[in-house]
């Protein structure tokens, strides 16, 4: 049994050419992510690792008073 009527020509998926430029722009955009990321950082505020490590207060909780 046939899906499409005969006669009548399938055109080609290209699968291969769509996972390709899937691919692509999957790297392209993690490689504009990193880009815009460390854009954004500036240097103007340290790196979170060291703001958690040097907050005040047992909780951790960020407080005015900290800031």
């Amino acid at each position: 049994m046939a899906i499409t009527p005969p006669g009548r020509r399938q055109e080609p998926l290209h699968v291969v050419p769509m996972a390709l430029l899937l691919v692509l722009a999957a790297f392209a955009g993690g490689a504009l992510g990193l880009i815009w990321q460390s854009a954004r950082s500036g240097g103007d505020r340290p790196p979170a690792e060291d703001r958690l490590l040097t907050q005040d207060g047992a909780d951790g909780a960020d407080s005015e008073e900290a800031r």
